[in-house]
């Protein structure tokens, strides 16, 4: 059973793989660990991992633990999986299959993954959440708890769904967060700052992303809406304006369980 501490500031101070210690330094080449055997509980027929955690402490002990256990059981190779950063990549290949198992793989040990459906358990997820004790963790992770449920902010990409239901308010609101800590939208008066986002895209190498902050800044300029508003009223112009946009969405409802018509996307 691999086994791991962490110290005081939250760094693994010692790692048992059976009998082999490792050092932090040795950290730094997992295959130091890897050669000794070590068994890997499966919580088979278990709703969730029968993981106890209490307190913030044993979270980062099992998140790291899950993290070195998950990549070793999965094989995964970091180069590969690091591909599906790429916003143009064609993550259908198969060679990508073990690489998104990787976060299942680890919520499943901490139990916000059901191992027997595969689907979140957002009950486990918000008693994760309470037990984080760093302000900026705890509040990125309540973010992605409020606005990536299942399929919820993915239907406002659809032409056929009501996008004045209140269940998408949080969703619209998800553009500004990262603007608003980004810098390109004000806090205070919830507009777009135009300038700074100009500054930002003139930093960017990649010919392409520049080309669609060009698009934006020519289409997309809105000095009216404010908020989550501006938001969502960003997300479409870009949906009517950007074709890499477009393929975007089209790959992304492709791969969900109810796919819709091409002409189906909102736009």
């Amino acid at each position: 059973m691999l086994i791991i501490h962490f110290g005081v500031e939250g760094l693994p101070n010692r790692v048992v793989c059976d009998q082999l210690e490792c050092t932090p330094q040795m950290l730094t080449d997992f295959n130091s660990c890897w050669t000794v055997d070590y068994k890997v509980n499966q919580f088979s027929g278990l709703t969730y991992a029968e993981v106890r955690i209490t307190n913030h402490q044993e979270l980062m002990d099992e998140v790291f633990n899950g993290f070195i256990t998950c990549s070793s059981q999965l094989g995964l190779n970091i180069e590969t999986c690091s591909e599906l950063l790429d916003l143009n990549l064609n993550s259908s290949d198969t060679k990508y299959d073990d690489c998104k198992c990787f976060l299942p793989c680890i919520s499943k040990i901490l139990g916000t993954m059901n191992t027997d459906d595969g689907k979140w358990n957002e009950k486990r997820y918000w008693e994760i959440i309470a037990m984080i004790k760093v302000p900026e963790w705890k509040q990125e992770a309540e973010v992605i708890g409020n606005n990536c449920k299942d399929n919820v902010c993915g239907e406002l990409l659809l032409k056929n769904k009501d996008h004045n239901d209140k269940k998408y308010d949080n969703c619209k609101c998800l553009g500004p967060c990262v603007a608003k800590k980004m810098g390109t939208m004000d806090s205070d008066t919830g507009k777009w700052n135009w300038a700074r986002f100009k500054e930002l895209s003139e930093l960017m190498d990649n010919e392409m992303l520049r080309n669609e902050s060009t698009i934006m800044q020519t289409h997309c300029m809105d000095e009216v809406n404010t908020h989550c508003t501006a938001g969502y009223v960003l997300m479409k112009c870009v949906l009517q304006n950007s074709p890499m946009a477009q393929d975007m969405v089209k790959n992304y409802l492709s791969t969900q369980e109810i796919t819709p018509n091409k002409d189906e996307a909102a736009k």
